[in-house]
């Protein structure tokens, strides 16, 4: 499902680092050695495409940096405001150095130019996209978070109710997600928001280990946490496709009680039987082996 289906306002994005700009200190360009850069603790994207770094580093390497990575100085370290997509590929290239904007930006100016930055790309998470455009909503309008989350569900009330005008900050949000591209706040509040509902240990996984929106999605259909957080576990370690989670879902909604750890357990055991071990077993262990094997078989023709 794409993010947005409206054309971005990019002079939006112009326009909000301007303002953040124009809010702090005259920024200054420096060369800066690469290990005293560190990325943002609080950053809204956690995880990286490789491929992505990869084919950046390349593009570096054949016409150079085109653009200063955004940082500010923290406890004699220069901290990433925005661009640690171009650090990771300096870092790959080997750079000793890089060319740095140094900005005096305090924390809520540092969030707000990194959720602008991070909008302005294509390869964003629907979780850190959630993050980015509340961080965006919050710093515009003076809002909490839960202020934002309460905007954007009344102004989805009006635009189903199709009878009223939004007025005053809801006028103002109803502006700010065309200028994002999207083509209703309604859209975002059903395909996006909703994210927020569900359950945390879900959302550390989105955030922390880079488990898919498609795949957590099919995993909150278990309502047991212990459960849940194991087959979780599987999925990331297999790397289980969309398909596969579903099948796993539907099996144990057929058996609802099996042990947490069992999804986890059998996954640990299937990485550790490769070929050369299979070759290397006793004729005996091998016919073990295979009862076993057998016994697996005949389990899984009776769940058929």
């Amino acid at each position: 499902m794409s993010r947005r289906k409206g054309e971005i306002d990019r002079s939006f994005f112009d326009d909000m680092l301007g303002k953040v700009e124009e809010a702090s200190a005259p920024a200054k360009i420096a060369e800066v050695p690469l290990d005293q850069i560190i990325p943002r603790v609080n950053q809204f994207r956690r995880i990286f495409n490789q491929k992505s770094i990869e084919a950046l580093a390349a593009s570096i390497s054949e016409l150079g940096l085109l653009e200063p990575i955004v940082v500010r100085e923290q406890e004699g370290n220069f901290e990433i405001v925005a661009g640690e997509r171009r650090y990771r590929a300096l870092s790959q290239l080997g750079w000793k150095s890089a060319p740095v904007r140094v900005m005096t930006f305090n924390d809520a100016q540092a969030e707000l130019a990194g959720a602008v930055e991070n909008l302005n790309r294509e390869d964003l998470s629907p979780l850190e996209e959630v993050d980015a455009v509340l961080s965006v909503i919050r710093h515009t309008l003076n809002l909490s978070q839960i202020e934002a989350a309460e905007l954007i569900t009344q102004v989805r009330t009006l635009e189903l109710e199709e009878k009223n005008t939004p007025e005053g900050n809801m006028a103002a949000l109803t502006s700010l997600f065309k200028r994002l591209g999207y083509t209703s706040v309604n859209s975002f509040y059903a395909n996006r928001l909703s994210l927020l509902r569900y359950p945390d240990d879900l959302l550390q996984a989105m955030r922390e280990r880079g488990l898919a929106y498609t795949k957590a999605r099919v995993l909150t259909r278990i309502k047991d946490p212990e459960i849940r957080q194991g087959l979780t576990e599987t999925t990331l370690h297999d790397n289980l496709s969309v398909e596969e989670v579903e099948q796993a879902v539907r099996a144990q909604a057929k058996n609802p009680y099996p042990s947490p750890e069992l999804y986890s357990d059998f996954g640990q055991l299937k990485r550790r039987i490769t070929k050369r071990w299979v070759q290397e077993l006793d004729p005996t262990k091998q016919k073990r082996l295979r009862r076993l094997m057998n016994d697996i078989e005949k389990l899984l023709e009776e769940s058929s």
